[in-house]
């Protein structure tokens, strides 16, 4: 059986707004079909993000997390510039043969770049190259156009046009992914809606039972489904800060509060094969519709972003 987890972080999730897409003629066809959520992955490196998130104890036995003597660590600055890379790729389009990837180059930047996955696939660790949605006419969408924000615009022309290709009638195509690589980067910057969730979450300890608290929601996650990974966490491969704290702070982490002496600092005990997943929801503009003189809704584009932790 695997030893790798999954580690939901709710507290991430986040809404993003779509300015309008517009066209240059306003007689084409609408689509209502269901949306459905699809998969953008991004791997990350299991040393990094062991470093952003951490948590100080003086506890004996941490698979009993009642008391509160564990306090959380969480780098909202290394979180933003988390190096992320993308699985290589080798396709055939039309007698034509495409590779490409991208090699550790901060989240903050990168999000957009995420590979898109079906849905139904749910075999992330090993899935090689590409399996985007097939459009209501059967066309697959294009493997070289792999992103997260241009399937986002393919999936609208989708809605709006009944075909994927639609996307070439939008007369601000270049706008719109600005737009939308603006406000998702903005989310992971400093300050930022998902930045400051993390930063908020830094410094929590064991007794604030709530999503946000990022640090407990990872650490129960490993106690109830990985306890045997706490067997030794002074290993060279999680400990962090070996010294002993004398007044309850955990070095160059900030205030952990609580009056706890003799307080070690360890690397959250993540592994190769585990993943930390949360949801980006994209709303396409309220009035989107009024391009194809309709009144229809566009359904909101989901996608469940899985970072694949890896070597």
């Amino acid at each position: 059986m695997s030893s790798a987890t999954n580690f939901y972080l709710t507290a991430l999730d986040n809404d993003i707004a779509v300015m309008k897409a517009l066209i240059e003629a306003e007689d084409a066809s609408q689509d209502t079909n269901a949306n459905p959520k699809a998969v953008a992955k991004l791997n990350v490196h299991v040393a990094d993000v062991q470093n952003i998130f951490r948590f100080a104890t003086n506890a004996v036995d941490l698979t009993d997390i009642s008391a509160e003597d564990i306090h959380f660590f969480v780098d909202a600055d290394g979180f933003r510039d988390l190096p992320v890379s993308t699985d290589a790729y080798s396709v055939t389009v039309n007698g034509n043969p495409l590779a490409g990837s991208i090699s550790d180059q901060p989240l903050v930047d990168q999000i957009g770049s995420a590979y898109v996955y079906d849905v139904k696939n749910t075999d992330l660790a090993t899935k090689q190259g590409l399996n985007f949605e097939n459009d209501v006419k059967g066309y697959e969408y294009s493997v070289d156009n792999k992103g997260m924000i241009k399937d986002l615009f393919r999936d609208l022309a989708n809605q709006m046009f009944n075909t994927q290709y639609g996307v070439d009638l939008f007369s601000n195509e270049t706008d719109l992914c600005n737009n939308v690589f603006s406000n998702t980067s903005a989310l992971f910057q400093t300050n930022g809606n998902i930045w400051q969730k993390l930063q908020d979450a830094s410094g929590m300890h064991i007794g604030s039972s709530t999503p946000d608290n990022i640090g407990k929601v990872l650490l129960e996650n490993i106690v109830q489904n990985r306890p045997e990974r706490l067997v030794d966490i002074s290993t060279a491969e999680y400990a962090a800060i070996e010294s002993l704290q004398t007044d309850g702070n955990a070095a160059g982490s900030g205030a952990a509060g609580g009056n706890n002496s003799e307080m070690r600092e360890y690397k959250m005990p993540f592994m190769i094969g585990d993943a930390i997943h949360f949801h980006l929801t994209y709303k396409y503009a309220a009035d989107q519709s009024s391009v194809l003189n309709g009144s229809t809704t566009y359904n909101d584009r989901i996608y469940e972003v899985v970072l694949m932790i890896v070597a």
